[in-house]
Protein backbone atom coordinates (compact mmCIF):
# COMPACT_ATOMS: atom_id res chain seq x y z
CA UNK A 1 0.00 0.00 0.00
CA UNK A 2 1.16 3.55 -0.31
CA UNK A 3 2.15 5.01 2.86
CA UNK A 4 3.08 8.55 2.18
CA UNK A 5 1.21 11.31 1.24
CA UNK A 6 3.31 14.19 -0.14
CA UNK A 7 2.77 17.23 -2.31
CA UNK A 8 2.11 16.67 -5.53
CA UNK A 9 4.76 17.14 -8.33
CA UNK A 10 4.46 19.99 -11.04
CA UNK A 11 6.59 19.68 -13.86
CA UNK A 12 6.50 22.00 -16.88
CA UNK A 13 8.71 21.80 -19.95
CA UNK A 14 8.84 22.34 -23.88
CA UNK A 15 8.02 19.99 -25.84
CA UNK A 16 11.59 18.45 -26.53
CA UNK A 17 12.05 15.05 -27.00
CA UNK A 18 15.32 16.15 -25.10
CA UNK A 19 13.48 16.59 -22.34
CA UNK A 20 11.50 13.27 -21.64
CA UNK A 21 14.60 12.08 -19.35
CA UNK A 22 13.97 15.22 -17.12
CA UNK A 23 10.12 14.15 -16.66
CA UNK A 24 11.27 10.42 -16.39
CA UNK A 25 13.84 11.46 -14.01
CA UNK A 26 11.63 14.30 -11.63
CA UNK A 27 9.22 11.84 -11.55
CA UNK A 28 10.66 8.47 -10.54
CA UNK A 29 12.59 10.65 -7.63
CA UNK A 30 9.65 11.87 -6.57
CA UNK A 31 7.90 8.47 -6.49
CA UNK A 32 10.61 7.26 -4.63
CA UNK A 33 10.08 10.31 -1.96
CA UNK A 34 6.53 9.29 -1.69
CA UNK A 35 7.96 5.70 -1.00
CA UNK A 36 5.33 4.34 -4.33
CA UNK A 37 6.17 0.54 -4.48
CA UNK A 38 8.93 -0.56 -6.72
CA UNK A 39 6.94 -2.06 -9.26
CA UNK A 40 4.21 0.52 -9.58
CA UNK A 41 6.65 3.37 -9.77
CA UNK A 42 7.90 1.94 -13.13
CA UNK A 43 4.63 1.29 -14.47
CA UNK A 44 3.64 5.21 -13.71
CA UNK A 45 6.70 6.18 -14.88
CA UNK A 46 6.40 3.80 -18.23
CA UNK A 47 2.91 5.27 -19.08
CA UNK A 48 4.20 9.13 -17.96
CA UNK A 49 6.42 8.39 -20.36
CA UNK A 50 4.22 7.44 -23.38
CA UNK A 51 2.07 9.97 -22.82
CA UNK A 52 4.22 12.80 -22.89
CA UNK A 53 6.41 11.11 -25.95
CA UNK A 54 2.61 11.34 -27.86
CA UNK A 55 2.41 14.68 -26.55
CA UNK A 56 5.63 16.10 -28.06
CA UNK A 57 5.35 13.85 -31.13
CA UNK A 58 2.14 15.10 -31.82
CA UNK A 59 0.97 17.43 -30.22
CA UNK A 60 2.65 20.75 -32.30
CA UNK A 61 3.18 18.75 -35.50
CA UNK A 62 1.47 21.77 -37.59
CA UNK A 63 2.39 24.63 -35.14
CA UNK A 64 4.74 26.25 -32.81
CA UNK A 65 5.95 24.40 -30.02
CA UNK A 66 4.95 24.48 -26.99
CA UNK A 67 5.03 23.12 -23.27
CA UNK A 68 4.10 19.81 -21.81
CA UNK A 69 3.17 19.89 -17.96
CA UNK A 70 3.71 16.70 -15.86
CA UNK A 71 1.50 16.57 -12.43
CA UNK A 72 1.64 13.68 -9.96
CA UNK A 73 -0.65 13.26 -6.64
CA UNK A 74 -1.03 10.51 -4.22
CA UNK A 75 -3.78 10.24 -1.66
CA UNK A 76 -1.85 7.28 0.13
CA UNK A 77 -4.32 4.99 -1.91
CA UNK A 78 -3.41 5.87 -5.65
CA UNK A 79 -1.68 7.23 -7.52
CA UNK A 80 -2.89 10.25 -10.34
CA UNK A 81 -0.27 11.42 -13.06
CA UNK A 82 -1.93 13.55 -15.46
CA UNK A 83 0.40 14.67 -18.93
CA UNK A 84 -0.94 17.57 -20.49
CA UNK A 85 -0.01 19.89 -23.91
CA UNK A 86 -1.53 23.01 -25.60
CA UNK A 87 -1.17 21.97 -29.05
CA UNK A 88 -3.88 19.76 -31.67
CA UNK A 89 -3.50 15.66 -32.08
CA UNK A 90 -4.51 14.69 -35.61
CA UNK A 91 -7.02 12.08 -35.53
CA UNK A 92 -6.14 8.36 -34.84
CA UNK A 93 -6.01 5.73 -37.40
CA UNK A 94 -6.23 2.11 -37.10
CA UNK A 95 -2.89 0.81 -36.48
CA UNK A 96 -0.64 3.92 -36.53
CA UNK A 97 -1.68 6.31 -34.08
CA UNK A 98 -1.06 9.04 -33.59
CA UNK A 99 0.21 7.87 -30.53
CA UNK A 100 -1.19 4.20 -30.80
CA UNK A 101 1.23 1.88 -29.31
CA UNK A 102 1.66 4.64 -26.67
CA UNK A 103 -1.76 4.27 -25.34
CA UNK A 104 -2.02 0.57 -25.94
CA UNK A 105 0.78 0.63 -23.09
CA UNK A 106 -0.88 3.17 -21.06
CA UNK A 107 -3.68 0.85 -21.31
CA UNK A 108 -2.01 -2.02 -20.04
CA UNK A 109 -0.23 -0.35 -17.43
CA UNK A 110 -2.71 1.53 -15.94
CA UNK A 111 -5.81 0.65 -14.05
CA UNK A 112 -7.71 4.03 -15.68
CA UNK A 113 -6.43 5.87 -18.71
CA UNK A 114 -8.67 9.08 -19.84
CA UNK A 115 -8.11 11.31 -22.55
CA UNK A 116 -9.71 14.41 -22.42
CA UNK A 117 -9.19 16.73 -26.25
CA UNK A 118 -10.37 20.17 -26.63
CA UNK A 119 -9.48 23.31 -28.91
CA UNK A 120 -6.79 24.60 -26.28
CA UNK A 121 -5.03 20.94 -26.08
CA UNK A 122 -4.81 17.47 -24.58
CA UNK A 123 -4.44 16.09 -20.91
CA UNK A 124 -4.09 12.21 -20.57
CA UNK A 125 -4.92 11.42 -16.81
CA UNK A 126 -3.46 8.09 -15.68
CA UNK A 127 -4.60 6.40 -12.57
CA UNK A 128 -3.01 3.59 -10.62
CA UNK A 129 -4.29 1.91 -7.23
CA UNK A 130 -1.18 0.55 -5.28
CA UNK A 131 -3.68 -2.23 -4.28
CA UNK A 132 -4.05 -3.68 -7.45
CA UNK A 133 -2.86 -7.44 -7.85
CA UNK A 134 -1.82 -9.05 -11.45
CA UNK A 135 -4.66 -10.43 -13.34
CA UNK A 136 -3.51 -14.48 -13.10
CA UNK A 137 -5.03 -14.15 -16.84
CA UNK A 138 -2.48 -11.99 -18.09
CA UNK A 139 0.12 -14.88 -17.99
CA UNK A 140 -2.25 -17.48 -19.21
CA UNK A 141 -1.89 -18.18 -23.17
CA UNK A 142 -5.42 -19.97 -24.31
CA UNK A 143 -4.55 -23.25 -25.31
CA UNK A 144 -5.02 -23.18 -28.67
CA UNK A 145 -6.97 -20.59 -31.14
CA UNK A 146 -10.87 -21.20 -30.41
CA UNK A 147 -11.87 -17.67 -31.58
CA UNK A 148 -10.51 -15.80 -34.60
CA UNK A 149 -10.88 -12.10 -35.12
CA UNK A 150 -10.76 -10.48 -38.55
CA UNK A 151 -9.82 -7.16 -38.65
CA UNK A 152 -10.14 -4.42 -41.58
CA UNK A 153 -10.38 -0.60 -41.49
CA UNK A 154 -12.85 1.34 -42.82
CA UNK A 155 -12.19 5.22 -42.93
CA UNK A 156 -10.91 5.83 -39.76
CA UNK A 157 -13.07 3.12 -38.16
CA UNK A 158 -11.81 -0.54 -37.32
CA UNK A 159 -14.31 -2.97 -37.93
CA UNK A 160 -13.31 -6.56 -36.41
CA UNK A 161 -15.93 -9.62 -36.87
CA UNK A 162 -15.67 -12.21 -34.43
CA UNK A 163 -15.84 -15.88 -35.04
CA UNK A 164 -15.88 -19.03 -32.81
CA UNK A 165 -15.70 -19.40 -29.19
CA UNK A 166 -14.41 -17.29 -26.72
CA UNK A 167 -13.51 -19.00 -23.11
CA UNK A 168 -13.82 -16.77 -20.23
CA UNK A 169 -9.90 -17.49 -19.87
CA UNK A 170 -9.37 -16.49 -23.37
CA UNK A 171 -10.64 -12.85 -22.11
CA UNK A 172 -7.38 -11.29 -21.63
CA UNK A 173 -6.05 -13.02 -25.30
CA UNK A 174 -9.36 -11.09 -27.16
CA UNK A 175 -9.29 -7.65 -24.84
CA UNK A 176 -5.61 -7.33 -26.30
CA UNK A 177 -6.34 -7.98 -29.97
CA UNK A 178 -9.03 -5.65 -29.30
CA UNK A 179 -6.75 -2.87 -28.14
CA UNK A 180 -4.27 -3.00 -30.47
CA UNK A 181 -6.43 -3.20 -33.44
CA UNK A 182 -7.81 0.15 -31.93
CA UNK A 183 -4.77 1.72 -30.85
CA UNK A 184 -5.46 1.28 -27.21
CA UNK A 185 -9.52 2.66 -27.35
CA UNK A 186 -8.59 5.42 -29.38
CA UNK A 187 -9.96 4.49 -33.04
CA UNK A 188 -13.64 3.64 -32.91
CA UNK A 189 -14.72 0.13 -33.42
CA UNK A 190 -17.54 -1.45 -35.05
CA UNK A 191 -17.50 -5.17 -33.60
CA UNK A 192 -19.56 -7.87 -35.19
CA UNK A 193 -20.53 -11.18 -33.48
CA UNK A 194 -23.07 -12.39 -35.84
CA UNK A 195 -20.92 -15.57 -36.33
CA UNK A 196 -19.76 -16.26 -32.87
CA UNK A 197 -20.82 -19.64 -31.35
CA UNK A 198 -22.03 -18.39 -27.81
CA UNK A 199 -21.83 -15.44 -26.50
CA UNK A 200 -19.91 -16.42 -22.92
CA UNK A 201 -18.36 -14.43 -19.94
CA UNK A 202 -15.34 -14.10 -22.44
CA UNK A 203 -16.90 -11.72 -25.16
CA UNK A 204 -18.83 -10.14 -22.40
CA UNK A 205 -15.62 -9.42 -20.17
CA UNK A 206 -13.24 -8.14 -23.02
CA UNK A 207 -15.76 -6.05 -24.32
CA UNK A 208 -16.43 -4.35 -20.68
CA UNK A 209 -12.43 -3.56 -20.68
CA UNK A 210 -12.49 -2.36 -24.43
CA UNK A 211 -15.63 -0.31 -23.80
CA UNK A 212 -13.92 1.66 -20.43
CA UNK A 213 -10.87 2.24 -23.04
CA UNK A 214 -12.78 3.58 -25.11
CA UNK A 215 -14.85 5.81 -23.08
CA UNK A 216 -11.29 7.09 -21.30
CA UNK A 217 -10.94 8.09 -25.02
CA UNK A 218 -14.42 9.97 -25.56
CA UNK A 219 -15.02 7.19 -28.43
CA UNK A 220 -17.30 4.23 -28.56
CA UNK A 221 -17.63 0.65 -29.24
CA UNK A 222 -20.90 -0.34 -31.64
CA UNK A 223 -21.22 -4.29 -31.42
CA UNK A 224 -23.36 -5.79 -34.02
CA UNK A 225 -25.66 -8.59 -32.75
CA UNK A 226 -27.48 -11.33 -34.63
CA UNK A 227 -30.82 -12.05 -32.36
CA UNK A 228 -32.43 -9.98 -29.25
CA UNK A 229 -31.32 -12.84 -27.24
CA UNK A 230 -27.77 -11.86 -27.71
CA UNK A 231 -28.37 -7.85 -27.13
CA UNK A 232 -29.58 -9.39 -23.86
CA UNK A 233 -26.31 -11.20 -22.94
CA UNK A 234 -24.41 -8.31 -23.30
CA UNK A 235 -26.99 -5.64 -21.41
CA UNK A 236 -25.72 -3.82 -18.63
CA UNK A 237 -22.38 -3.43 -20.33
CA UNK A 238 -20.30 0.26 -19.87
CA UNK A 239 -22.37 3.11 -21.46
CA UNK A 240 -19.89 3.34 -24.48
CA UNK A 241 -20.93 0.24 -25.78
CA UNK A 242 -24.06 0.86 -28.31
CA UNK A 243 -25.89 -2.60 -29.31
CA UNK A 244 -27.50 -2.59 -32.81
CA UNK A 245 -29.09 -5.62 -34.70
CA UNK A 246 -27.57 -7.03 -37.64
CA UNK A 247 -29.73 -5.69 -40.83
Amino acid sequence: MVSTQRDPLDVRVDADPRRLGELRGRLTDWLVEAQIPGELADRLVLAANEAATNAIVHAYRDSESGPVHLRAETDGRSVVVTVSDEGTWKPAHPGEGPGGRGVLIMQESMDDVRIERGAHGTTVTLRASAQRVPDIADTVEPEGDRHRLDVRTVGNTTVARLRGSVRPMAATHLRRQLLAATCGGVVPLVLDLAEVDTIDGGVAEALEAVAHAADGAGERVVVVVPTEAVAQRLTGLNEAVQIVRAS
